[in-house]
Protein backbone atom coordinates (compact mmCIF):
# COMPACT_ATOMS: atom_id res chain seq x y z
CA UNK A 1 0.00 0.00 0.00
CA UNK A 2 1.38 3.34 -1.15
CA UNK A 3 1.24 5.82 1.59
CA UNK A 4 0.62 10.07 0.67
CA UNK A 5 3.15 12.73 1.34
CA UNK A 6 1.88 15.87 3.05
CA UNK A 7 1.50 17.70 0.16
CA UNK A 8 -0.33 14.65 -1.92
CA UNK A 9 -2.47 14.74 1.25
CA UNK A 10 -3.22 18.33 1.24
CA UNK A 11 -4.35 18.55 -2.02
CA UNK A 12 -6.54 15.29 -2.02
CA UNK A 13 -8.31 17.22 1.10
CA UNK A 14 -8.81 19.93 -1.31
CA UNK A 15 -10.22 18.43 -4.23
CA UNK A 16 -10.76 14.92 -3.92
CA UNK A 17 -8.89 12.87 -6.84
CA UNK A 18 -12.24 10.92 -7.64
CA UNK A 19 -13.55 14.84 -9.07
CA UNK A 20 -10.52 14.25 -11.60
CA UNK A 21 -11.00 11.26 -12.84
CA UNK A 22 -14.70 11.39 -13.17
CA UNK A 23 -14.02 14.61 -15.33
CA UNK A 24 -12.32 12.34 -17.65
CA UNK A 25 -14.71 9.35 -17.82
CA UNK A 26 -17.17 12.00 -18.59
CA UNK A 27 -14.74 12.45 -21.74
CA UNK A 28 -14.24 8.88 -22.22
CA UNK A 29 -18.33 8.67 -22.54
CA UNK A 30 -18.69 11.25 -24.81
CA UNK A 31 -15.80 10.25 -27.19
CA UNK A 32 -17.77 6.75 -27.22
CA UNK A 33 -21.08 8.40 -26.86
CA UNK A 34 -19.80 10.58 -30.33
CA UNK A 35 -18.28 7.61 -32.11
CA UNK A 36 -14.57 9.06 -31.53
CA UNK A 37 -11.07 7.85 -31.24
CA UNK A 38 -10.42 6.96 -28.16
CA UNK A 39 -7.33 3.75 -28.26
CA UNK A 40 -4.85 6.51 -28.80
CA UNK A 41 -6.15 9.53 -26.89
CA UNK A 42 -4.24 11.48 -24.58
CA UNK A 43 -5.94 12.64 -21.58
CA UNK A 44 -5.63 15.96 -18.79
CA UNK A 45 -3.58 13.70 -16.32
CA UNK A 46 -5.95 12.61 -13.16
CA UNK A 47 -4.09 12.01 -9.99
CA UNK A 48 -3.26 8.71 -9.02
CA UNK A 49 -1.41 8.58 -5.86
CA UNK A 50 -4.31 8.62 -3.76
CA UNK A 51 -6.05 6.10 -5.66
CA UNK A 52 -3.57 3.63 -5.68
CA UNK A 53 -3.39 3.63 -1.81
CA UNK A 54 -7.04 1.84 -2.46
CA UNK A 55 -5.99 -2.37 -2.62
CA UNK A 56 -8.39 -2.60 -5.13
CA UNK A 57 -6.66 -0.19 -7.06
CA UNK A 58 -2.70 -1.08 -5.97
CA UNK A 59 -2.23 -2.22 -9.50
CA UNK A 60 -2.84 1.20 -11.61
CA UNK A 61 0.41 1.88 -13.15
CA UNK A 62 1.81 5.41 -12.31
CA UNK A 63 1.00 7.91 -15.29
CA UNK A 64 -1.77 5.73 -16.45
CA UNK A 65 -4.24 8.90 -16.57
CA UNK A 66 -3.26 10.03 -19.57
CA UNK A 67 -4.24 7.19 -21.34
CA UNK A 68 -6.88 5.10 -22.19
CA UNK A 69 -6.31 2.28 -20.21
CA UNK A 70 -5.92 3.96 -17.25
CA UNK A 71 -9.65 5.10 -17.58
CA UNK A 72 -10.73 1.84 -17.87
CA UNK A 73 -9.18 -0.09 -15.06
CA UNK A 74 -10.86 2.85 -12.63
CA UNK A 75 -14.63 2.25 -14.42
CA UNK A 76 -13.90 -1.53 -13.60
CA UNK A 77 -12.95 -0.95 -10.19
CA UNK A 78 -15.87 1.32 -10.23
CA UNK A 79 -18.19 -1.22 -11.56
CA UNK A 80 -17.16 -4.17 -9.07
CA UNK A 81 -17.70 -1.17 -6.10
CA UNK A 82 -21.35 -0.84 -7.29
CA UNK A 83 -22.20 -4.19 -8.89
CA UNK A 84 -19.67 -7.13 -7.19
CA UNK A 85 -21.03 -9.86 -10.02
CA UNK A 86 -20.17 -7.41 -13.11
CA UNK A 87 -18.61 -8.90 -16.22
CA UNK A 88 -17.61 -5.40 -17.57
CA UNK A 89 -13.82 -6.00 -16.92
CA UNK A 90 -14.11 -9.17 -19.06
CA UNK A 91 -15.55 -8.34 -21.51
CA UNK A 92 -13.77 -5.58 -21.92
CA UNK A 93 -10.37 -7.61 -22.08
CA UNK A 94 -12.17 -9.66 -24.57
CA UNK A 95 -12.88 -6.75 -26.61
CA UNK A 96 -9.52 -5.14 -26.49
CA UNK A 97 -7.78 -8.30 -27.11
CA UNK A 98 -10.03 -9.35 -29.92
CA UNK A 99 -11.46 -5.94 -31.94
CA UNK A 100 -8.51 -3.47 -30.63
CA UNK A 101 -4.93 -4.83 -30.33
CA UNK A 102 -5.59 -7.28 -33.14
CA UNK A 103 -5.76 -4.18 -35.31
CA UNK A 104 -2.10 -3.26 -36.65
CA UNK A 105 -2.64 0.31 -36.11
CA UNK A 106 -3.46 -0.34 -32.47
CA UNK A 107 -0.74 -0.68 -30.09
CA UNK A 108 -0.67 -2.02 -26.25
CA UNK A 109 1.44 1.54 -25.13
CA UNK A 110 -0.49 3.41 -27.48
CA UNK A 111 -3.77 2.55 -24.83
CA UNK A 112 -0.87 2.64 -21.97
CA UNK A 113 -1.07 -0.39 -21.40
CA UNK A 114 1.30 -2.54 -19.15
CA UNK A 115 2.95 -6.12 -19.93
CA UNK A 116 0.54 -7.63 -17.64
CA UNK A 117 -2.70 -5.82 -18.42
CA UNK A 118 -4.97 -8.42 -18.79
CA UNK A 119 -4.39 -8.81 -14.77
CA UNK A 120 -4.60 -5.43 -14.50
CA UNK A 121 -8.03 -4.80 -15.58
Amino acid sequence: MTLLSKTQQRKAKAQSPLVRWMEQLTIVRNTCAHHGRLWNRSFTPAPTAALRTSDALALLPEGQSERTFGSLVVMAHLLRTISPNTTWATKAATLLQSEFLSNPLVTPAGMGMPGDWDHTL
